[in-house]
């Protein structure tokens, strides 16, 4: 799943750059929406992507940590781990996460560990999400999108309003399953800073897309192992029967 988002946030790089190279040119014809919808968007795309891993690698290391110890025999450390004192960039949330993993991977049966997972990626998408939702915030009345609009910018909002969003969609065919993408259709109207809207879509969108039956998930493992290069093609998922 990490893979899939990393895949659209390198994806929003290329647009915001690509109307970067634009952009000088049209602040001259009186059009500097499409500048500052630039240097914004990579801006904010950054600060989540960063924000994002050093959020929630330690949180997954910890339920996999745990999860190791319990593997070996010793889940009276795995839980003191789990119920001790946090370390300082792990929350009570991020801990609720990581016990979440650490008992989802410890269901027998695959199918229903298969499930847990991804009711646990969802919560942990909507976390994440949140912090998207956080570096979309105006910084203050100091800011860009604070200030007096100018000429152009009306249009270039109805412009760049989102309609659709390039999603991961698991084709079936006579040779098998393969991951594309594809646009998945926003609502009229739709904010992307409502978070709750954004997380119940962006969710449908990438998460269940590719969660709700486990020979999908395997495909876009398939998918993500191609995509990253030779070295990662060892990585296969084996879909519950």
């Amino acid at each position: 799943m990490a893979v899939l988002g990393i895949s659209q946030v390198l994806g929003g790089f290329l647009r915001a750059r690509a109307w970067g190279l634009v952009g000088p040119a049209a602040t001259r014809l009186g059009w500097a929406g499409l500048e500052r919808i630039a240097e914004v968007t990579d801006d904010v795309l950054r600060r989540t992507n960063r924000g994002i891993f050093a959020d929630s690698v330690p949180t997954v290391l910890l339920g996999l940590r745990a999860h190791a110890l319990r593997e070996h025999g010793d889940e009276a450390l795995a839980m003191a781990l789990l119920e001790g004192p946090l370390p300082p960039v792990i929350d009570e949330e991020g801990r609720a996460l990581a016990l979440g993993l650490f008992r989802a991977l410890a269901v027998p049966d695959r199918r229903a560990r298969f499930v847990a997972l991804s009711e646990l990626t969802l919560q942990h998408f909507d976390r994440e999400q949140s912090i998207f939702t956080h570096h979309l915030a105006p910084s203050g009345s100091g800011s860009r999108a604070a200030r007096a609009p100018r000429r152009g910018d009306a249009a270039l909002a109805r412009l760049m309003e989102m309609r659709a969003v390039p999603a991961p969609v698991v084709v079936r065919g006579v040779l098998g399953r393969r991951l594309v993408f594809r646009d998945f259709a926003l609502p009229p109207g739709f904010d992307i800073r409502a978070h709750g809207p954004r997380v119940e879509l962006f969710g449908q969108a990438f998460v269940r897309s590719v969660t709700r039956d486990p020979r999908d998930y395997a495909a876009a493992v398939e998918w993500a192992a191609q995509r990253f290069g030779a070295g990662s093609r060892d990585i296969r998922f084996e879909a519950p029967r």
